[in-house]
């Protein structure tokens, strides 16, 4: 995965383990071996999923870095 996405805010949305449909608003710190580690910047969390199980938009909502 392109390191031009390091810094980039998100919004995803994906289902949880539960089969629940959550929507999240991310910053992404890094990217490594098939994992995304990013900021929940609602809830002050680290939110960390791979990248097969979220894809990656083709454009950031805002672009911080």
């Amino acid at each position: 995965m392109p390191v031009k996405y390091l810094g980039w805010l998100m919004e995803i949305i994906y289902e949880d383990h539960s089969g629940n449909i959550t929507k999240r608003r991310i910053q992404v710190k890094s990217i490594r071996s098939g994992l995304i580690k990013a900021d929940d910047l609602l809830s002050s969390h680290m939110y960390i999923s791979r990248i097969g199980a979220t894809g990656m938009p083709s454009d950031p909502i805002e672009s911080v870095g």
